[in-house]
C-alpha cells in the first residue's frame, strides 16, 4: 500500500471520527451541564473537519494536475509519432525504386530448395511483395476506414488468399489483422481529433464510425491501448493547442 493511500486513509478516518464526535456532543449536549472541555472537543472536532476538507481539496488538485500533465504528455508523444509516421512514409516513397532492384536480386538469389515457413508454402520472396502490397494498401487506400473493411477485401486488393496475408501481418508486425487494422483507423481518428478546422464539429461516436469502428466501446478500449488516452481526454488536449 503507498503512502499516498495510507495518508487518504488516515484522513477519512480522522474525518469520520470528528464528525461523529460533533453528532454524539449535539445529541447529548445540555445547556447546564456543559463544561469548557466539551468546548474545547467541539471545536477541536470542528477544526479537524475542516482540516480533513482543505486535505482533500488539496489532494483531488494535486491528482487533476498530474492527470493533466500526464495527458498532455501522452498527446505530445502521440504527436512526435504520427510526424514520425509520416517522415517514415515520404522515406519510403523516395527508396521504393532501390526496394524494387533489391527484390528482383532476392529472387535470383533463392534456390527451389529455400526452408519455407512451417506449415506454409509462403517462399520469403514472395512474402515481402505481399508485404510491399500490404503496406501500399493500408497507406493510400482510404477503403480500409469502410466498416466492413476485413482481411477477405484486404487481401483482395493485395491480390493473394487472406491466409498469406494474415500470415505476413502476424509474421511481419507480430500482431492479428485486427490488431494491425485497429492502429491504421486510430492514427486516422487522431488526425481527425487534431484537425478541428475540419472535424471539430464532428462527436466521438462520429469520428469512430468516419474511420471504420462500429461501436464505441472497441473505439475507446483501441484508442486507449495505443495511445495511452481515451479519445476524450486527447480531444481535450488536441483543443488546447
Amino acid at each position: 500500500m503507498t503512502s499516498k493511500r495510507i495518508g487518504i486513509i488516515i484522513l477519512v478516518l480522522l474525518y469520520l471520527i470528528s464528525v461523529g464526535t460533533l453528532i454524539w456532543f449535539t445529541y447529548n449536549y445540555h445547556e447546564d451541564h456543559h463544561t469548557d472541555f466539551t468546548h474545547r472537543v467541539v471545536a477541536f472536532s470542528a477544526n479537524v473537519v475542516l482540516v480533513s476538507f482543505i486535505f482533500a481539496a488539496i489532494i483531488l488538485y494535486i491528482n487533476n494536475r498530474r492527470l493533466k500533465e500526464t495527458n498532455k504528455t501522452l498527446y505530445q508523444l502521440h504527436l512526435n509519432n504520427i510526424e514520425y509516421r509520416k517522415q517514415e512514409k515520404q522515406q519510403r516513397e523516395l527508396y521504393e525504386k532501390v526496394i524494387d532492384e533489391l527484390k528482383q536480386e532476392i529472387k535470383e538469389l533463392h534456390t527451389s530448395d529455400q526452408p519455407r515457413y512451417k506449415n506454409s508454402n509462403l517462399a520469403d520472396h514472395d512474402k515481402q511483395d505481399i508485404l510491399s502490397k500490404i503496406i501500399n494498401v493500408m497507406e493510400y487506400s482510404d477503403k480500409i476506414y469502410n466498416n466492413d473493411f476485413d482481411l477477405s477485401m484486404l487481401a483482395d486488393m493485395v491480390g493473394t488468399n487472406y491466409k498469406y496475408v494474415s500470415q505476413v501481418i502476424n509474421q511481419e508486425f507480430n500482431k492479428n489483422f485486427n490488431a494491425y487494422l485497429s492502429d491504421y483507423r486510430v492514427q486516422e481518428a487522431c488526425r481527425r481529433l487534431t484537425d478541428t478546422r475540419h472535424y471539430g464539429n464532428m462527436t466521438l461516436e462520429a469520428v469512430a464510425e468516419s474511420v471504420g469502428f462500429k461501436s464505441r466501446s472497441n473505439f475507446i478500449a483501441c484508442f486507449k491501448r495505443i495511445t495511452g488516452m481515451t479519445p476524450s481526454e486527447y480531444q481535450k488536449q488536441a483543443n488546447r493547442t
